[in-house]
């Protein structure tokens, strides 16, 4: 498996160049933004391909808290999630994509992307586990899939040394 991090700051591209490869037939999850009926920036959708599920992912608390740390918490709805910085992270999204993952489906496709791996990420949580499943089945198997990763690029080299691995190839944007 190759590794190819798709890196460039906010709003610089990186979902829509993934989702490129989902129209192509990739596997995987992009994080587009979410808004309200009136054009408001409301959070991120989980959209899952080639199933086209798109799942409410993370959305403004409310609170303009700096605060970068995971804390556990139940939104208004009482589902189970976390918050970390503005935002409230639901799990079922995250739990939705590591159990298609250890069910072996990741490998239908040779186009795989994780749309983004990012603080969340460095802390454990969102796509981590299915990041770690996909790259110990990826690398101790002998197959031509390309693995492409949303990364933001201060944190380039964090999440490689996080992650064990080292990037084919760094696409910037």
């Amino acid at each position: 498996m190759d590794i190819i991090l798709i890196s460039g700051p906010r709003d610089s591209g990186k979902t829509a160049f993934l989702r490129s490869l989902a129209d192509s037939g990739g596997w995987g999850c992009l994080a587009p933004k979410a808004f309200d009926g009136d054009g408001v920036f409301q959070g991120y959708d989980l959209q899952v391909f080639p199933e086209g599920l798109t799942y409410p992912l993370a959305r403004l608390s409310g609170s303009d808290s700096p605060r970068r740390e995971i804390s556990r918490s139940t939104g208004s709805d009482g589902e189970a999630g976390f918050s970390y910085g503005p935002f409230l992270f639901r799990s079922e999204p995250f739990l939705a994509m590591k159990a298609r993952t250890s069910e072996g489906s990741s490998f239908e496709s040779s186009l795989l992307f994780l749309d983004e791996i990012g603080p969340v990420e460095m802390a454990g949580e969102g796509l981590a586990p299915t990041l770690k499943i996909l790259l110990s089945q990826g690398l101790s198997a002998a197959n031509d899939c390309l693995l492409y990763l949303s990364v933001r690029p201060d944190l380039i080299d964090d999440v490689q040394s996080r992650f064990s691995f080292r990037a084919a190839r760094i696409i910037g944007l």
